[in-house]
Formats: C-alpha cells, sequence, structure tokens
C-alpha cells in the first residue's frame, strides 16, 4: 500500500491540532485528508463516507459524543479501517478501555511528526500483511501473547522501533507485569 493514497479521517475538536496534525501528514506523504470538529459530524461522515476511509485519527475528548463511543459505533457497524486513538489521557484504565474495544493504535498527546509517521508505518505494515486486503483491519498493537515475557520483548522492539513512545512502553509494561 502506498501512503499516498490513503484516506485519513482526523477527528479533533481543536481546530489548531487539527491543522497541526494535518501538517504532519502532510509531511508524511498523506494527500487525502478529511476533518470532522465533533463526534457527531464525525459519525455523520463515516456513515456517509466509509468507503472512503483507510485510517481515523481521533481525539478521545469531543463534545457530544466521545472518541471512545465513536470507536465503540465503529467496531459495531463491522468497519474496518484502523483507529488511532490521539489523547493526553495516560492512565492504564484508559489504556485497557480503548484496548478492550479494539482499537488499533493509542498515541499520547503532545505527539511528533516522527511518532505520527512511526504509527501511520506500523499500521501500513498491518494492512499490507493482510491477505489480499487493503483495508483490513490491523490487529493491536499490544495484544497479550500467551508468555508476558515474550510480550515484553516485543515491546521493546517495537519502542526501539519508534513504534511506542517512552509513555507507551511503560503503560504496557506495567500492563504486563500486573497480568
Amino acid at each position: 500500500m502506498i501512503i499516498e493514497t490513503l484516506k485519513i479521517l482526523i477527528i479533533e475538536d481543536d481546530h489548531d491540532v487539527r491543522e497541526v496534525l494535518k501538517g504532519m501528514l502532510y509531511t508524511c506523504g498523506i494527500k487525502h485528508i478529511s476533518e470532522a470538529a465533533n463526534g457527531n459530524d464525525a459519525l455523520k461522515f463515516i456513515e456517509d463516507n466509509n468507503v472512503e476511509i483507510d485510517i481515523i485519527f481521533c481525539d478521545w475528548n469531543l463534545p457530544a459524543v466521545s472518541g471512545l463511543e465513536i470507536l465503540k459505533k465503529v467496531k459495531s457497524a463491522s468497519y474496518d479501517f484502523p483507529f488511532i486513538m490521539m489523547t493526553a489521557r495516560k492512565d492504564i484504565d484508559s489504556v485497557n478501555e480503548a484496548k478492550a474495544l479494539n482499537v488499533t493504535a493509542y498515541i499520547s498527546k503532545p505527539f511528533s511528526v516522527e511518532q505520527i509517521r512511526s504509527k501511520l508505518q506500523f499500521v501500513v505494515e498491518q494492512i499490507s500483511s493482510e491477505t489480499g486486503n487493503t483495508k483490513a483491519q490491523a490487529p493491536n498493537v499490544a495484544n497479550a501473547m500467551a508468555h508476558p515475557l515474550n510480550e515484553l520483548e516485543r515491546l521493546a522492539v517495537l519502542k526501539e522501533k519508534g513504534h511506542l513512545s517512552e509513555e507507551e512502553f511503560e503503560i504496557e509494561k506495567k500492563r504486563l507485569l500486573a497480568n
């Protein structure tokens, strides 16, 4: 899959954050970006244009309908596009709540262009590894494996490659070691 062909939907109520993220996505080579400033507009856009979406970047805290509610509705409608949750929340309960709904990736605010590029690369690699389905749901970044040590090693590799920030790595490490 070629990054330039991806169609991205940004769901973010803060105009400045939306503009910064759009600029970062353009820097990464993304040409097709749609946006919604609130949850209601996002749900309408998704319903009307779901075949025109490859990846969603969604803020958690939105007016009227939260990012988590959007994620629930997207998953319950069986849409198969990757969903990247953006938030300043760093508590393990929030991470686990999103992961329980099969969020594709989780990115902490503030974020850098390199973090966005890394998340995009991760999602594109996951989509491309699916057989013949360019819009397949990418697997969860931190699905638990049979042995926590193997999962911890995998997380360390993801962190080393830039797919997880230090904070995301620490949250996932605590989650693994708590189980």
